[in-house]
């Protein structure tokens, strides 16, 4: 079974050159981290991440790393390459999974284009900011949800306007927590004069109790 294994990873390595299979990467990286080859493990999964950086391959890069070389001079490297992509979606994504809020509130100012699907408001980077900071920084949350109701709002729909009154509700009880609700009478005050035109809103607003 070991030869057999061995033959076909020599079969995936000659094929490397030629293929963008980027799974084939993780594949022998996995093969050779039972071997206890650290080095061409890591090295195939830096290949991989080089080809398309994702949150699962650098957890990966971080488990096999410190057996083969520094992981903070890595970690800063995969970083700053996430920097020159402009990929701050995903460089939010791990900052929160490094649990440096700092970094991630930083990063998640850097992402320009939020998604956003037809009916439905997608869980981005930029709203698992605003969950993690609830407890210590609840102002930064307020200010990602407050973004993200007023987006849902000017998509219109009454599926839009229902996940904005969510949104809303989160927003009042994070400024009832913290003693500010006349700043929360005051936005949501705003809020309703803006969009006295819609009534579906108005409507969505009342059932939510806002």
């Amino acid at each position: 079974e070991a030869k057999q294994e061995d033959e076909a990873r020599h079969l995936v390595e000659e094929g490397l050159p030629q293929n963008d299979d980027t799974r084939l990467f993780e594949w022998l990286a996995i093969r050779y981290e039972r071997r206890k080859d650290f080095a061409r493990a890591l090295e195939m999964l830096l290949t991989r991440w080089a080809k398309r950086p994702d949150e699962e391959t650098y957890k990966k890069i971080k488990s096999v790393s410190p057996k083969v070389r520094d992981w903070k001079q890595l970690h800063d490297e995969l970083f700053a390459e996430l920097e020159k992509r402009k990929d701050f979606e995903l460089l939010t994504r791990l900052c929160l999974f490094e649990k440096d809020l700092n970094a991630a509130w930083e990063a998640c100012n850097k992402i320009e284009h939020p998604m956003y699907g037809r009916m439905y408001v997608y869980a981005d980077a930029r709203l698992g900011v605003a969950k993690a900071s609830e407890k210590d920084y609840p102002e930064r949350a307020i200010e990602i949800y407050t973004k993200e109701a007023q987006a849902l709002i000017i998509h219109q729909g009454r599926e839009n306007y229902k996940a904005a009154a969510n949104y809303l509700k989160r927003i009042r009880d994070l400024f009832g927590g913290m003693n500010q609700k006349g700043e929360w009478g005051k936005l949501i005050d705003t809020l309703r004069e803006q969009h006295r035109s819609k009534p579906a809103l108005q409507d969505e607003l009342k059932k939510a109790k806002l």
